[in-house]
């Protein structure tokens, strides 16, 4: 609770100017190759760092598969309703080197401030940028609708001159794709780019001011970065001073992890870069956490408690990143719409022989199904919703427990339900 405290009441001095304003909170976060590596607790540490931070969108990479998108989307649900995945999109880019496909990146939002308007990708050498636009939810969207294009990447890891110019291939296929778009739009990219200082090319390619849409740090610290003390507020890598199960080791000594925005987020009218807002979760900048793991009594600080940073050490071998926007309008007070109008309803929530469902009409159709997944995210249960208005689902296969049950064609929060 102290945590949380102290993270909510920093945002709400950082808004304190802009009072009329809605704000918004961005998370970006390396998930350390998630569910496959490591002890399957590291679910449980996750819930409480996003129980700690609350972000409105939360993007990450390392993501391996659907099944840790379920895993992560039931934990959400957990502490924030409303929230839910973006459609998993498998990364295609590596099939021609080396074929795994098992490092990906997704966004979960909160549907009371976004609407997903669509996605994309962006196919690179390695692994692609993944393109999401989200509209805000806000109450004049018909007349003024507000669209930021979110993109989440993960450039190739690694020193030396080759590996930075596998970077800079993989910043100039994105800034390419970023031509096609408006020079006009609010763009956030936020990744783990794997950059040691601001002289990379591919840190400068995504600055570049010719660019259609010339992105800017808000962190605005530039310089070498790698193994330099005196840039320790921004760094992000690695949680851990010695290897082990997968993490990374080293201590804390590097700035992988990014947000950067376009230059119009940057003071602008409609949605806005908070002042100062730009942090890296856990990270107290204190200077004896140098090349230390961030659990140590070297890396205590009055904003991220023990409690804190020892759910991250045993996480991943990343910091989270996080900012906010001010938004220039009212969000929607959509919590009691979601709960009316819903694509489905259960009779009850509770179970012990069946599950009695209502369908709404509007997702009916050949190709829509109903999908029940367990508490570790796996599915267990795929029906066809068809025309039909009303299901009922045998339990006696299902053990006891939480499940999770959600449409096939929609973004809507799933809903939970208890098996007895």
């Amino acid at each position: 609770m102290k945590i949380r405290f102290v993270l909510i009441i920093g945002v709400a001095l950082a808004i304190n100017s802009v009072r009329a304003q809605e704000a918004l909170n961005l998370i970006f976060y390396n998930l350390l190759q998630f569910p496959s590596l490591g002890n399957p607790d590291r679910i449980d540490h996750l819930e409480a760092i996003i129980d700690a931070t609350r972000p409105d969108l939360f993007m990450v990479c390392e993501l391996n598969n659907q099944e840790g998108a379920n895993l992560i989307e039931l934990r959400l649900q957990n502490t924030l309703p409303s929230y839910v995945a973006a459609p998993f999109w498998a990364n295609s880019s590596d099939d021609n080197s080396n074929d795994l496909n098992n490092l990906q990146n997704l966004i979960f939002y909160d549907t009371n401030k976004f609407i997903l308007d669509d996605q994309d990708v962006v196919v690179t050498y390695l692994r692609d940028f993944n393109h999401y636009v989200l509209k805000l939810n806000t109450v004049n969207q018909a007349t003024n609708p507000l669209m930021l294009h979110v993109f989440v990447g993960h450039l190739k890891a690694s020193s030396g001159s080759t590996n930075e110019q596998l970077r800079l291939d993989m910043a100039q296929d994105f800034t390419t794709y970023i031509d096609s778009l408006d020079s006009n739009s609010y763009v956030i990219l936020a990744g783990d780019f794997n950059l040691y200082d601001d002289d990379e090319p591919a840190y400068q390619e995504f600055l570049n001011a010719s660019n259609n849409i010339p992105l800017i740090d808000p962190a605005n610290r530039p310089g070498d970065w790698h193994n330099n003390v005196a840039y320790l507020d921004v760094f992000s890598q690695s949680t851990h001073a010695l290897s082990g199960d997968g993490f990374a080791s080293g201590g804390f000594d590097d700035r992988f992890d990014f947000i950067l925005c376009s230059g119009n987020l940057i003071n602008g009218n409609e949605i806005s870069y908070i002042e100062n807002s730009y942090a890296t979760v856990g990270n107290n900048n204190n200077p004896d956490c140098f090349n230390q793991s961030i659990n140590a009594v070297d890396c205590e600080g009055e904003l991220y408690g023990i409690a804190l940073r020892d759910h991250l050490y045993h996480m991943s071998d990343h910091l989270p990143i996080t900012m906010q926007l001010a938004v220039n309008d009212n969000f929607l007070n959509t919590s009691a719409y979601n709960l009316n109008h819903r694509d489905f309803e259960l009779a009850y929530s509770h179970i012990t022989d069946s599950l009695e469902i209502s369908v709404n009409s509007r997702i009916f159709g050949d190709k829509n199904y109903l999908l029940i997944y367990d508490i570790m995210g796996r599915l267990i249960y795929e029906t066809p919703i068809g025309y039909n208005s009303k299901f009922f689902i045998p339990s006696a296969h299902m053990p006891e427990g939480q499940y999770l049950i959600k449409s096939s064609v929609s973004t809507a929060p799933a809903q939970k339900f208890f098996k007895h």
